[in-house]
């Protein structure tokens, strides 16, 4: 079954202190800039890019990527000491929310979301990218207690968007439940991999799904496959007159051309999703 259009969630879902910096009659101090800042980052917010400044040893700390960035294993001596971190091509709102808890700005932090998944999706791909998940600890619980809420209005690809948050925060039961739906309801593009446009999961996910997904069709080929050759057996018959045999042989050969399921199949020749192939030969 497909999730549910639009591709994309209402603009009112999304908004935050960051929209404040738009042009306007007031504009407020820029959230990017932290006390005792001493380098400057750069970050785009709303296809602008904007100056702000971090405090090195605060950044260092918290992640091991942004301790190498600051100090460059392959930097030599008499190098320039590094004075401005890009963080351009990172999702801004996601972004706040990491370097506030890493300057102690706490009360700033959200405890929940509702109505959008998406700032949780960008928050676990920048942990997973700089290897900051150990910050975020104390805010899981309140985080992700939503990602089983069935009143959730899923938008396009919000499935995927959510294995991704059990998986990258370590929702083991979350994410075994969302890879079931997945294996059942993933289809397969023409050149074999699955529709998974928007690249949401990594593909070492991707591949454990499409490895279950064809373990499970395997299963459920067997069904009508193992009847026919049954028939067509003169050891197994399944009835004693042999008109009978040839004629179930015939039946469920027509049934399963009614299906595109004959000739034979092999899981990895199968577009459509486990839920469908299960229904077509639940009819059989």
């Amino acid at each position: 079954m497909a999730e549910p259009s639009p591709t994309t969630e209402p603009s009112s879902s999304r908004s935050s202190d960051i929209s404040l910096l738009r042009s306007g009659p007031s504009k407020p101090s820029n959230p990017f800039t932290f006390p005792r800042g001493d380098i400057t980052i750069k970050v785009t917010v709303d296809g602008e890019i904007l100056a702000g400044k971090v405090v090195s040893g605060a950044m260092s700390l918290a992640s091991p990527v942004w301790d190498m960035f600051l100090h460059p294993p392959w930097a030599g001596e008499g190098d320039s000491p590094v004075t401005e971190i890009d963080f351009s091509e990172d999702d801004s709102e996601a972004l706040l929310i990491l370097l506030r808890i890493v300057h102690f700005q706490t009360k700033l932090v959200p405890t929940s979301f509702s109505g959008s998944i998406l700032p949780l999706y960008n928050l676990g791909h920048l942990c997973e990218e700089y290897d900051c998940h150990h910050i975020v600890q104390f805010l899981l619980k309140g985080w992700c207690k939503w990602l089983t809420d069935i009143n959730l209005r899923l938008y396009a690809g919000d499935t995927r968007r959510k294995a991704y948050i059990a998986w990258a925060f370590g929702s083991i039961d979350v994410f075994r439940d969302l890879g079931k739906t997945l294996v059942r309801k993933c289809r397969v593009q023409e050149n074999g991999t699955l529709e998974d446009d928007e690249r949401i999961l990594p593909d070492k996910l991707l591949g454990s799904i499409q490895a279950a997904r064809e373990a499970t069709l395997k299963m459920l080929l067997n069904i009508p496959y193992k009847l026919l050759t049954k028939s067509e057996s003169s050891n197994q018959a399944c009835c004693r007159d042999d008109r009978c045999n040839t004629q179930l042989h015939d039946n469920i050969v027509s049934a399963l051309e009614k299906c595109n399921l004959w000739p034979k199949k092999k899981p990895r020749d199968i577009l459509d999703s486990v839920a469908t192939i299960a229904e077509l030969i639940d009819g059989i």
